[in-house]
């Protein structure tokens, strides 16, 4: 699954409570640097349960109450429990500030509870504020493929690529794009995309 830019910066630089900052810390360790370099399966369930704990014991006021909730969700759907993921990203969403982030993980969680038209409409919603996103592109063009609508999956990839071009070497290997394979427009995007990513500055 493509889910391209999910749960990696985060996005709001606002004071926060104490807790939250903790939570934070530990929500980014379990998605960031240290996870792409291998953190054991067992010590990131860990850290993602103490985000949880953190965030779940910190009291907060009417404007953290959105991260809070993007925080614990974040944290659930990484640790493969979709349904209340999904309750909580949806509260986050509520803040324009977080309301991308929140979107993409809540379309994340659809997919995988197998509600493709759900999945669909949340990153349609985070792309009507944020319409040059490419993470946002490539995933809507993932749950396209897999609703088994070519043609605006197509359309969204490119859209993508065009904003992003080193996500071709993704498209290329992308599970979700399986059907495409050998398909004529698919195969042109891709190379497409290869020509425009190796030209030589100036030319």
């Amino acid at each position: 699954m493509g889910d391209s830019g999910s749960a990696g910066s985060w996005p709001p630089q606002r004071p926060l409570p104490r807790p939250l900052q903790a939570a934070q810390g530990y929500l980014e360790l379990a998605t960031g640097v240290a996870a792409k370099f291998g953190l054991a399966p067992r010590l990131r369930r860990k850290t993602l349960r103490t985000v949880l704990r953190l965030a779940g014991r910190c009291a907060v006021t009417g404007r953290h109450r959105a991260t809070r909730q993007l925080l614990i969700g974040q944290a659930l759907r990484l640790l493969g429990r979709y349904d209340s993921a999904a309750m909580a990203l949806q509260k986050a969403s509520c803040d324009p500030a977080l309301r991308r982030d929140a979107l993409l993980g809540l379309a994340w969680c659809h997919k995988r509870l197998g509600d493709l038209d759900l999945a669909i409409a949340a990153v349609s919603r985070a792309l009507a504020t944020s319409p040059d996103d490419a993470a946002l592109h490539y995933n809507l063009a993932c749950y396209l493929a897999l609703a088994h609508q070519p043609r605006a999956a197509l359309y969204e990839l490119a859209w993508a690529l065009e904003l992003q071009p080193r996500l071709r070497r993704r498209a290329a290997v992308e599970p979700d794009f399986d059907a495409f394979r050998g398909l004529a427009a698919f195969e042109a995007l891709i190379d497409l995309q290869r020509c425009v990513s190796q030209r030589p500055s100036g030319s």
